[in-house]
């Protein structure tokens, strides 16, 4: 077949023109002259040192059709920018091809990493295939569109070409044959004389997005959240990508934690409730109990005071201000539930696959910490809470490597999805089985998208990889399916409708399918010693002191939990919320995360110690036993049931209390037994506990006298009753003898000679 024109006489011609001062007219299609501005999508070639830079953001068909008199013509358009301080004039936009096609995964991955400036093909410089914007300001921006017909591509051989477009301009030093811009891609050829089966692809596309928690429940970084779920940020762009296919399969894989963030956005990111709302059943009903332990002891009457406190609860949950707007007023609301129904219309019909929930670092939890793993598969469920949509378990660690040990927590329900690279010698079959397990590995190569200069994974650039791919793969000797997973930030550019990305994939060579369709084949047997694990990958692995910091969370959220009187889930949801602290995402900055945990076992612990005990400053027994006073205090707005315990230095004896049972916001005061047979201060230190024992953080310190002193008083007091009756005794003698009253006379006693009065008694009257 012949080859297509070469460049050099046709621009001769337009360089004559230029030269003898003719306006350039040749084939152009519709010459633009008004500047507008540039799109986002526009390449930053100034980067490269070119002074036009140039995008396609079309392109169809989206490979080349077979030859024919029906065929065709190939399209492309996209913009031109100027991005030097000078004005270009007469800039000619042309096609150009390769003259041989790629035709391995290999070749392709070499080819993307040529030189931009590197010449790949030869220009189409055929009338009525290109066109011209007559004159582009500095800075300015103008489209431009060239169609081919598909017999001047003069293709014959099936693989991938390089595709793209030149801008050749005049400027004041005139012109040359040199492209003055250009812009690259693939253009796969796949003719239908011997091409087999088409070749099964599952896109995956993620939702994944780091999520971190205050100390007291909230979601943190809300701004962040706000620009990734509102329309135009990476997660609301995913999900547009995704509904484009309309009842093309795609594969979504989800973290679970993240439209539970979103949903908390939604219901007004309220602060964590020690009980949650349709939560606070007491203890004990629902069986025939009555809501309160069995054992009542220290409830009698005399020995408690129950008495409302004014201090609030240090406990989250009260009502909110009735002032306030409802959570459904507020923009984060608004904005939160329009993604979240974007999400629900998303996955509806469309296979899903739930990470571990907070998208743990499964290879740094088989290693540090498989609880930590079991917990977040167990939290993520089979079910997605949007909208129902039944799940299925995946491992797919961003950077798609996981080691022997993170492998073995992999139950036969679980898909495991590995970047292709993470096989060595050799090229890695998309679906293996290694240690009596079947692994499906990703395209890497694919992820980097297109050629510069580009933007390497604009809807068209990342479409052509993938068709490329799948091209390639035809005319390999045992077909593969072609497995495409999205890297967590990828964010779709440069358009507001994908359609034209899925309508460009609708060949008769590839077939779009779900991931558990694609990798429904038998899996071909990976060596041990063609798997490997990068030291690189250790070393970055979330580390011990991350996971240590975890299990001290949740002991003490488990302590926190246990000593309210109510059923509640409060441990769960804490430690819901903690496990994204060693995450993927946790690896890039592993102090805040560590710190986010250490903070929450703060808002925990001053939970647990708002629980108090306190007791008089002394105490001193008169004998070996006796009673003294102490006052526990419940500041939660939740019922609790405590325990006392008690420790002494030097030994004593101190009877409590089995259990402790404290309304919300309330006060007992409770009489504690004391004894002992050894003399002397006795330092009594009291904390409250759970009812396994365990402190919960308040402590009281009582020193206790004791004295051996019973004997002597005794002595003392028989003593005095001795001297008593003496007295008594003298006395009744002494009225006696004087004439007084009798003892039983209750009269007063006798005036004395010297009172006047008693005189004049005794003295008989004159008888005169």
């Amino acid at each position: 077949m012949p080859r297509r024109t070469m460049l050099l006489p046709a621009l001769a011609a337009v360089v004559s023109a230029v030269g003898l001062g003719l306006p350039v007219v040749g084939p152009v299609v519709g010459p633009v002259v008004g500047p507008v501005v540039a799109p986002a999508a526009a390449a930053d070639e100034s980067l490269q040192g070119a002074p036009l830079s140039l995008t396609i953001d079309r392109l169809s068909p989206s490979s080349i059709p077979q030859s024919g008199p029906h065929s065709g013509k190939v399209k492309v358009s996209g913009w031109v920018t100027n991005n030097s301080e000078e004005t270009w004039a007469d800039i000619a936009v042309y096609t150009f091809i390769a003259a041989d096609p790629i035709t391995t995964s290999d070749d392709l991955a070499f080819e993307i990493t040529r030189d931009a400036e590197q010449p790949v093909g030869d220009r189409i410089t055929l009338p009525g295939t290109f066109e011209t914007i007559l004159e582009l300001a500095p800075g300015a921006s103008l489209p431009y569109s060239d169609q081919v017909p598909v017999s001047d591509l003069a293709v014959d051989e099936a693989g991938v070409y390089w595709f793209g477009v030149h801008a050749l301009g005049t400027n004041a030093d005139g012109r040359d044959l040199v492209a003055d811009g250009r812009a690259r891609t693939f253009l796969p050829y796949v003719p239908p004389q011997g091409r087999g089966e088409p070749i099964d692809t599952a896109l995956v596309l993620p939702v994944r997005h780091p999520v971190t928690h205050g100390s007291d429940g909230t979601l943190s970084e809300v701004d962040d959240w706000l620009d990734t779920i509102d329309d135009g940020g990476q997660l609301s762009s995913v999900l547009d990508f995704g509904l484009a296919a309309g009842g093309r399969h795609v594969t979504w894989l989800v973290d679970p934690a993240v439209p539970d963030a979103v949903r908390q956005l939604a219901d007004g990111n309220r602060p964590r409730e020690l009980v949650q709302s349709g939560q606070g059943t007491p203890v004990g009903e629902g069986d025939g109990g009555t809501g309160q332990p069995d054992d009542q002891t220290g409830d009698q009457t005399g020995d408690q005071t129950d008495d409302q406190t004014d201090d609030q609860s240090p406990s989250d949950g009260a009502s909110p201000d009735p002032t306030e707007p409802s959570p459904a007023d507020t923009l984060e609301s608004r904005t939160a539930t329009r993604w979240l129904v974007k999400l629900n219309q998303a996955v509806t019909g469309k296979q899903v696959l739930a990470l571990p929930w907070g998208d743990v670092d499964v290879a740094a939890a088989a290693k540090r910490s498989t609880k930590a793993y079991t917990d977040a598969r167990e939290r993520s469920g089979d079910v997605l809470s949007v909208n129902q949509a039944p799940m299925t378990p995946a491992m797919a660690p961003p950077n798609g490597f996981l080691d022997d040990a993170a492998l073995a927590l992999a139950d036969d329900d679980t898909t495991v999805l590995m970047s292709d690279r993470a096989v060595n010698r050799g090229t890695a079959p998309s679906v293996a089985t290694y240690e009596g397990r079947k692994v499906v590995f990703f395209s890497a190569d694919v992820l980097l998208g297109g050629p510069g200069p580009n933007d390497p994974v604009s809807p068209v650039a990342m479409r052509q990889r993938i068709l490329s791919e799948a091209a390639v793969r035809m005319s390999a000797p045992a077909q593969q399916p072609l497995v495409v997973v999205f890297p967590p930030a990828w964010d779709p550019p440069g358009a507001d409708d994908y359609s034209e990305f899925f309508e460009g994939l609708d060949v008769p060579w590839m077939r779009m399918t779900s991931l558990a369709e694609a990798a429904a084949v038998p899996g071909r047997p990976l060596a041990a010693d063609r798997f490997t694990y990068p030291v690189w990958q250790v070393n970055h692995e979330v580390d011990d002191a991350a996971f240590a910091a975890l299990d001290d969370l949740d002991s003490e959220a488990r302590r926190l939990q246990g000593v309210i009187n109510v059923k509640n889930n409060l441990a769960t949801r804490i430690r819901s919320e903690a496990l994204a602290n060693v995450s993927y995402f946790a690896r890039e900055n592993p102090d805040r995360y560590r710190l986010a945990t250490l903070n929450t076992g703060v808002w925990v612990r001053s939970r647990l110690g708002a629980i108090t005990v306190s007791g008089p400053s002394r105490v001193i027994l008169s004998s070996e036993s006796g009673p003294f006073s102490v006052t526990i205090t419940n500041g939660l707005d939740q019922p609790v049931t405590v325990r006392l315990t008690t420790t002494s230095e030097p030994p004593m004896e101190i009877k409590v209390p089995d259990k402790l049972e404290l309304d919300a916001n309330s006060t007992t005061t409770r009489l504690l037994e004391a004894s002992t047979s050894k003399l002397g201060v006795h330092n009594v230190t009291l904390e409250v506990t759970d009812l396994e024992g365990k402190p919960l953080g308040s402590t009281a310190r009582v020193p206790v006298r004791a004295a051996q002193v019973s004997d002597v008083i005794w002595l003392v007091m028989g003593g005095a009753l001795a001297l008593l009756l003496i007295a008594i005794v003298l006395r009744l003698i002494r009225r006696i003898r004087g004439g007084g009253t009798p003892p039983d006379d209750d009269g007063d006693d006798e005036p004395s000679s010297d009172d006047p009065a008693g005189a004049a008694v005794r003295e008989p009257a004159p008888t005169g």
